[in-house]
């Protein structure tokens, strides 16, 4: 059995369906009634590593920890003691492999989302710089072309006719 605890205590991923090692998200391990397993969950929840004999369901278990310090939860590992064929170093041992694959995912998986999520804002940001250059054009030119217009009428050509085409007061001007 594996499971991840996150800093409440709440187990938020397990390979359990069903029981104190399920998913979920408003139980407290460290308050289990098995008091081996509340006081080792306290331990993971605190950033600790071991290995400890817990109790879970009336059923004796191996369980190895370690921290995630990138985000702050613990990978747990669970082995019934009667299928132990390991030494407690080597269930520790297999426990911080997982967790290092774990962490290794995690880290993918959060580097992945940067990047897709950089790419979105790199298109949202050339986006807004095109059409705002297009609104800015819009509204700029025929301010220009207005003010050249009456700068030539003020020298003199007064045979200068301005045609500013913009729908709004900018033309009536």
């Amino acid at each position: 059995m594996n499971f991840v605890l996150d800093e409440k205590g709440r187990v938020v991923v397990s390979t359990e369906r069903e029981g104190v090692l399920a998913a979920s998200a408003d139980r407290d391990l460290r308050m289990a009634s098995e008091p081996g397993l509340a006081k080792e969950a306290a331990a993971m929840t605190e950033g600790k590593s071991g290995v400890a004999p817990v109790s879970v369901d009336g059923r004796e278990y191996n369980l190895a920890y370690a921290p995630l310090p990138s985000i702050g939860w613990s990978f747990g590992m669970m082995e019934k003691v009667s299928s132990a064929s390991a030494s407690g170093m080597e269930i520790r041992r297999t426990g911080a492999a997982e967790a290092e694959r774990f962490v290794a995912s995690l880290n993918r998986l959060f580097l992945e989302n940067f990047l897709y999520m950089t790419a979105l804002l790199c298109l949202i940001m050339a986006a807004l710089f095109y059409f705002g250059r297009r609104t800015t054009r819009r509204i700029v030119e025929p301010i220009l072309a207005l003010d050249a217009g009456v700068q030539e009428i003020a020298k003199g050509n007064l045979d200068r006719k301005l045609d500013v085409k913009t729908g709004d007061e900018i033309e009536r001007l």
